[in-house]
């Protein structure tokens, strides 16, 4: 049951075989189309000095969700003379009714560094296992005078409204770019002409007002409908 006991299987989904590499950011993705499920993670470097080359990779989860099935896929990589720098991560997939397309958003750049850097890209393939391509306007969400560093979202529909999607996500209030997050929120919309996503406030950066929302129960009974 959703509510639980859960019962830890006891070793890792995936872990990879050089200790110099960490897995993280796992999230999971059921497609409607092929009603197959799939896990998506990051892998990145332990080994200090900062990430210079990381990816995300997608494995099909086997019926029962608890193990992999055939061979992981690397579907995205950072571009290091990006803004992006070393990092891609925190990705999160979407398929929106009606669309040809797989969305991928991702958070790169610097999470924690006090720089701001870190932002949301977005990329999209016609299937689930890609080639993905990563959007001209990359990042469509990025820091502004008040909010640094917005990254690691979460993007479900708005009930009622299927065009209207709300992103859940992470930043810093400044002057404090280097202590504690808050939760922010805003509404983006799949462009009509080229389909790629953008904020309805076309400043790709967190709005500064108050954006209401319906309820999050409402919200969980609608996720199944497009992701």
């Amino acid at each position: 049951a959703v509510t639980g006991p859960f019962t830890d299987i006891g070793h890792p989904l995936a872990k990879d075989s050089d200790p110099q590499y960490m897995y993280i950011d796992s999230t999971y993705f059921y497609d409607h189309t092929s009603e197959k499920q799939y896990l998506i993670w990051k892998r990145g470097t332990v080994t200090p000095p900062e990430e210079t080359d990381t990816l995300l990779f997608i494995q099909e989860l086997t019926e029962d969700g608890l193990e992999l099935r055939g061979d992981r896929k690397i579907i995205l990589r950072n571009n290091l003379s990006s803004w992006e720098f070393g990092v891609v991560e925190a990705p999160w997939i979407v398929r929106p009714s009606g669309q040809d397309y797989y969305y991928l958003f991702y958070s790169g750049a610097h999470c924690c560094d006090g720089s701001g850097s870190y932002a949301v890209g977005v990329a999209r393939a016609p299937g689930i296992m890609g080639p993905y391509e990563k959007a001209p306007s990359n990042p469509i969400l990025h820091s502004n005078g008040i909010f640094a560093g917005p990254g690691h979202c979460a993007v479900l529909p708005t009930p009622g409204d299927l065009s209207q999607w709300v992103i859940f996500y992470h930043a810093f209030i400044r002057p404090d770019v280097n202590d504690v997050r808050a939760l922010l929120q805003d509404v983006l919309r799949f462009d009509a002409k080229d389909g790629w996503p953008q904020l309805v406030t076309n400043t790709s950066s967190p709005s500064i007002e108050r954006m209401p929302v319906p309820p999050l129960s409402t919200f969980a009974a609608s996720r199944e409908i497009l992701v």
